[in-house]
């Protein structure tokens, strides 16, 4: 990007105010014609202790981004029926954990050989920088080498709202309902991976260079019709009567 005139600059974004400035920590503003979000989301996890720090390690939520990398080994499914169906194509030991009794895919679950666990999940056990097992309340601990679980998603949007930004209202190329605001990526997209974000990205940015145009040639319409006009008043004002 730089070698194209791109610029980065190492910083977070505290507001956006219409025109547009955006405030940076630490008290730099940058101002533009027209912004790009692309502030992604952040993972919400269950209060569970020891979760946090085996996120993205052997506790994760994707079976398409991981399931691979644990194939055929011990996995546990944290509450999402979804996420145990999934992953039975990668492994025959998944152990799928539900919080009661109630679950209503309990005959599809089983007749995919996938064995329910119920109970509350209080922790991990983890040796040597490796999840050995899911700890319960009652003292249980089910060996798994990794432990998939869907964690709330909440989009990194927080500066937008006060621009009256609304999601609902985004359209296919990213275009939001704040005029000269686009967004890109999981802000705007929850279940976007890495290259479903990268081409939202570049279609957005195709979208803004074509709106830039636009908003030229109509500023470029506008000033050649008032110079003709300023042209033709000041021939009439030096015509001879």
């Amino acid at each position: 990007m730089e070698g194209y005139g791109g610029e980065f600059i190492q910083g977070e974004v505290t507001a956006i105010s219409r025109g547009f400035t955006v405030d940076l920590a630490g008290g730099t503003q940058v101002k533009a014609r027209r912004v790009l979000v692309a502030t992604g989301l952040r993972d919400e996890l269950p209060n569970i202790p020891g979760l946090a720090e085996r996120w993205g390690k052997d506790a994760i939520a994707c079976p398409y981004c991981h399931g691979y990398e644990f194939a055929d080994r011990p996995i546990g499914v944290l509450y999402d029926a979804h996420h145990a169906l999934l992953l039975r194509q990668w492994s025959s030991d998944i152990v799928f954990f539900a919080q009661s009794q109630d679950v209503p895919e309990r005959v599809k679950l089983e007749s995919r050989g996938i064995r329910i666990v119920e109970g509350t999940v209080s922790g991990l056990l983890v040796e040597d920088d490796r999840l050995r097992g899911v700890e319960l309340t009652d003292g249980r601990c089910i060996p798994r080498e990794a432990l998939f679980l869907k964690p709330n998603f909440v989009p990194r949007d927080d500066f937008l709202k006060p621009l009256g930004y609304d999601p609902a209202l985004t359209g296919p190329n990213g275009k939001t309902n704040v005029d000269g605001i686009w967004v890109a990526g999981n802000v705007g997209n929850l279940m976007a991976n890495l290259i479903a974000s990268a081409a939202e990205g570049s279609t957005a940015a195709a979208m803004i260079n074509f709106d830039l145009v636009q908003a030229d040639t109509d500023n470029a319409v506008m000033f050649s019709h008032a110079a003709e006009r300023e042209a033709h008043v000041m021939r009439h004002r030096h015509s001879p009567v």
